[in-house]
């Protein structure tokens, strides 16, 4: 190679993928050997100097496939500089990988459209205030993630729950009627 870094195909389309950038998040796919992370270490230092940003390594992570001996793992992470993990967990807010047990990976979601519910007090605002809480911030906390990944129905149809005790005005002690299913 004439000092480019070599990525990964993923996909059944064998897409070729070395980083992915967004903000100040980074997410570097790099065949593990000695000359692409001396490539990629150079592309940061030159980044950092011309920049003026720096890495924070403290923050930094790095993981290996499963064919990768575990040597190899250690002495590339040494030479990084970064902290070695088994896998990330997440990024960008949401997991690196979701397997088959999907409602404990977006737990979280729920947690937070209720968190929201239980701070607010349904007394105090009107229908159309209501309206617009339920629009523009409950229903906004899960949609970046399903527009990644499909959430279970049965989370959905918890959020949605919340959300209809928090219209009606229903809480645990007095339950009201929700007039439409």
């Amino acid at each position: 190679m004439d000092g480019r870094l070599q990525g990964l195909n993923f996909g059944n389309s064998r897409v070729l993928v070395s980083h992915l950038l967004f903000a100040d998040d980074s997410f570097m796919f790099l065949f593990a050997n000695r000359r692409n992370f001396e490539v990629s270490s150079n592309i940061l230092r030159l980044y950092s100097a011309a920049s003026g940003q720096l890495v924070n390594f403290d923050k930094s992570k790095i993981c290996f496939g499963r064919d990768v001996a575990s040597p190899l793992q250690h002495e590339l992470a040494v030479m990084f500089g970064v902290r070695l993990v088994d896998c990330h967990d997440k990024y960008l807010g949401l997991p690196t990988f979701a397997g088959k047990c999907k409602w404990e990976l977006f737990s979280f979601i729920k947690s937070r459209v209720w968190n929201k519910v239980k701070g607010w007090n349904f007394s105090l605002f009107s229908q159309a205030g209501k309206e617009t809480l339920i629009k523009a911030v409950l229903q906004a906390i899960p949609s970046y993630a399903m527009s990644c990944f499909k959430m279970p129905k049965r989370m959905i149809k918890d959020i949605h729950r919340l959300i209809s005790r928090f219209w009606w005005g229903s809480y645990a002690s007095h339950k009201k009627i929700h007039w439409a299913k």
